[in-house]
């Protein structure tokens, strides 16, 4: 079937089609998720792209056009599309920063635009300093207007060195318009539609999702893929409304049912499985409930997946993970492993198939 690289209207900020041999164009993505996320590309989109360094990836011999869409609608699988303004050392050399931003400007056709310095407390003393020297700048062809900008001016320290990076800005809302309503504990929606694509498309068929909240992996694999239902289940109510206001035009039925995922009456055949379990001391639950849901959800998936069907779990509990996949091997045997990292969390991500 036929998957489109992006679902928002392109950004009319700048020409990008412009100067993209001069400049390489960067996605960040989920640290750990590097690979996935390179093939991803290659199969959604036909962009060539080589890692640049944890959480980063950098074009490759694709064509401009391909490159100035992403630009404009940045995947919803990266948090974000950006043009290498420059690599700065590993000092951050502030004179080479505002050089390499304003040639980027002029090449852009991008003078006079509003924007936003996007340097995390957790980046290098180094990017940090560099982000203060910039918007204390008085030459910089752009202004700094952080309450209503449209462009994004990210500093990163990717392999000990301090890159500039420049892109329109898109923001949560427009990538993800679905998204109306949330609860606690959610999925980061960029984290679950890298991971909805860890499976390749299904055409028809249930997807199932048995601790679903707000219902984000649902949404995004069915925006993804090709499954005609959904069916989500959670012993809370209120994810139960979120569930239905976030999945409301999504195409298909779907339907949500309040219980344990671990309960298999709650559950129906289906084709693919994804589930973000519970895990830590948010969810207050103890240990053994928690091993019984794991272990259920890995039992149910391997009992009501059809031959070929896929499941594609995530929590931060590597050990429940391992033990509950370990239980139902003999018929969900794991195709592979992944360790993402994200708001300061480390996700282990398996993907399992149905034999």
């Amino acid at each position: 079937m036929s998957v489109e690289l992006h679902t928002v209207a392109p950004s009319a900020v700048g020409a990008w089609e412009r100067g993209l041999d001069r400049w390489p164009v960067v996605f960040a993505v989920p640290k750990g998720l590097e690979g996935a996320c390179a093939g991803i590309a290659r199969r959604e989109g036909q962009l060539r792209l080589k890692p640049l360094g944890p959480g980063f990836l950098q074009s490759d011999k694709t064509a401009a056009e391909r490159l100035a869409a992403a630009l404009r609608a940045a995947p919803l699988w990266s948090f974000g599309s950006f043009v290498l303004a420059g690599k700065l050392g590993e000092a951050g050399d502030a004179a080479r920063a505002e050089q390499a931003l304003n040639g980027a400007v002029e090449a852009f056709d991008l003078a006079d635009q509003p924007y936003w310095l996007n340097c995390p407390k957790d980046e290098s003393e180094a990017a940090r300093r560099l982000g203060a020297r910039l918007l204390a700048s008085k030459t910089l062809r752009l202004r700094n207007v952080p309450s209503d900008y449209r462009l994004t001016l990210r500093l990163a320290t990717v392999e000990g060195e301090v890159l500039l990076l420049l892109g329109p800005s898109i923001s949560v809302k427009e990538r993800f318009p679905y998204r109306r309503d949330d609860v606690g504990a959610s999925i980061n929606p960029v984290l679950a539609a890298a991971m909805v694509r860890l499976a390749p498309p299904a055409e028809g068929g249930l997807a199932l999702d048995p601790t679903c909240g707000s219902g984000t992996l649902l949404a995004e694999r069915l925006a993804f893929s090709g499954e005609a239902e959904a069916l989500g289940i959670d012993i809370s109510a209120r994810a139960g409304q979120a569930f239905a206001a976030n999945l409301q035009d999504r195409p298909g039925p779907f339907r949500f049912q309040l219980g344990n995922g671990a309960d298999p009456e709650l559950w129906a055949p289906c084709r693919t499985v994804l589930s973000n379990l519970p895990f830590g001391i948010r969810v207050r639950q103890p240990r053994e409930e928690l091993d019984a849901l794991y272990t259920g959800v890995a039992k149910n998936a391997a009992r009501f997946l059809v031959p070929g069907g896929r499941a594609i779990v995530t929590s931060s509990s590597k050990r429940l993970l391992d033990e509950a996949f370990a239980r139902a091997r003999d018929r969900l045997p794991v195709l592979a492993r992944y360790r993402a990292e994200m708001g300061g969390l480390v996700y282990q991500i398996v993907v399992a198939a149905r034999s």
